[in-house]
């Protein structure tokens, strides 16, 4: 190499951005898997929420009580307790639930047991020293399968539950209050109170974004990592690349590679996000509005919206960021490869990089620990997964999302130098192999 070239050098940039650019998209697997893709990512939002949608009526419809076709013909209901029941509410609810059958109301619970039969059911409410007790009871030799005895009981205990509450002392608003229940947290501490206050978005909406956008970045790092490192060698085994060298410089020659490839990812996630778009419009004037709210929001490009523009802007920079890191790293992988048969190893390598940040920040996201969030928000490569979501969610605040931003850009800085000072060699090398240690070898040559 002339000690004297600037290893630096971006001349010849622009000519090999173009070449890349226009390759891809002449290339026909290339254009097949961007129309793959964008399809993918336009109607998997919808897909996913008409299976939700669908899941939860099942659901509902599982729950839905029905007892018309089963074997119970007749119904006592024992009652010792001091709540009084509405014998006629109760009747019309049985005659609903299960039809037309022999109904009694009793207080004798001994009498009511001794006379039951194979087709018969009594349920007997009463007084314990904890409070109250609805059992569903039937004969030894019952025909009455447990679950339509399960379902029975169940639909009379709520039908107790609602006439001991309307019997008591309290308020109308008191009961409402106490139906709630209890949101149970783990705030110990008044900056845990104060941290967990400040959370713009919890649950399982936050978990949705954490993985809607680490299935995007992944996604799109991914399939950008393995074009350019096939690229790479490729040139490498057919000796373009020693040509190419002549006119542009080593450094020109990897920058406008990987940018060129960077305008093929960001077309893929332009055109899913407009696909996106479109298809929710589409899916809501079809079936209405709330088809397109009762999923999460996994592989959904809608969450780029959800955050206003300021949002927009900071998953944007990182997905760039992320994706700049991950495609140096490829483009170095890939000139370090001697033969075709290199590349599944090369590509490994950078690809268990790629998964241990994708699975570290999911299972680091759900958590939601302020410790784990921190951490995973400063550290790459989990941050590249997580960053925005945690910033944009309340998870991390502007100096920690800021730090981590120079700690990435200080890293894309050590990769390009270490390119630099790599490349040439490792490109037009016949005996290296796809190791970091070559690599790094390399740049002490």
């Amino acid at each position: 190499m002339n000690k004297r070239e600037n290893i630096y050098s971006l001349s010849g940039f622009t000519k090999v951005f173009k070449f890349t650019l226009l390759q891809t998209f002449k290339n026909p697997a290339y254009r097949a898997s961007l129309i793959i893709f964008v399809l993918v990512m336009s109607l998997v939002g919808p897909l996913q929420s008409i299976i939700t949608k669908n899941s939860m009526k099942s659901a509902e419809e599982a729950l839905d009580i029905n007892l018309v076709d089963s074997d119970i013909k007749a119904v006592t209901i024992v009652n010792t307790s001091e709540i009084s029941l509405n014998e006629g509410d109760i009747k019309d609810a049985i005659l609903w639930l299960i039809g037309n059958i022999p109904l009694s109301f009793t207080d004798d619970t001994k009498a009511t047991l001794n006379s039951l039969k194979e087709d018969s059911v009594a349920i007997i409410i009463s007084n314990t020293d904890a409070g109250y007790s609805v059992k569903g009871v039937v004969s030894d030799d019952t025909l009455v399968k447990p679950s339509d005895l399960d379902s029975l009981t169940g639909f009379v205990h709520e039908r107790f539950e609602q006439a001991r509450m309307a019997q008591s002392p309290l308020s109308s608003a008191m009961v409402e209050r106490i139906n709630a229940g209890i949101t149970d947290g783990n705030v110990f501490t008044y900056e845990d109170y104060k941290a967990e206050k400040n959370k713009t978005i919890g649950g399982n909406q936050y978990i949705g974004y954490v993985m809607g956008y680490c299935i995007i970045a992944m996604l799109l790092i991914s399939i950008s990592n393995s074009y350019i490192m096939t690229s790479v060698t490729e040139e490498k085994t057919s000796k373009l690349v020693e040509t190419l060298l002549v006119s542009v410089r080593p450094m020109a020659l990897l920058m406008g590679k990987i940018l060129g490839m960077m305008s093929y990812a960001l077309s893929i996630l332009v055109l899913g996000f407009l696909g996106s778009k479109i298809s929710n419009l589409v899916m809501a004037a079809i079936f209405g509005s709330e088809i397109t709210s009762v999923s999460a929001s996994s592989l959904n490009f809608d969450m780029f919206t959800k955050f206003g523009v300021t949002g927009f802007l900071i998953m944007l920079l990182e997905i760039g960021i992320s994706y700049f890191s991950f495609a140096i790293l490829s483009g170095l992988f890939g000139s370090a490869c001697v033969k075709q048969e290199d590349i599944p190893n090369a590509t490994g390598t950078v690809m268990m990089i790629t998964m241990v940040g994708y699975i570290g920040a999911i299972m680091g996201g759900i958590p939601d620990n302020t410790v784990i969030n921190h951490l995973m928000s400063l550290l790459p490569p989990f941050s590249y997964y997580c960053l925005p979501i945690m910033y944009l969610c309340g998870r991390i605040n502007l100096l920690v999302l800021i730090a981590s931003f120079l700690i990435q850009g200080l890293l894309i800085a050590s990769l390009t130098m270490l390119s630099a000072r790599t490349y040439r060699n490792l490109i037009l090398s016949d005996s290296s192999t796809p190791k970091l240690s070559a690599i790094f070898k390399s740049a002490k040559a």
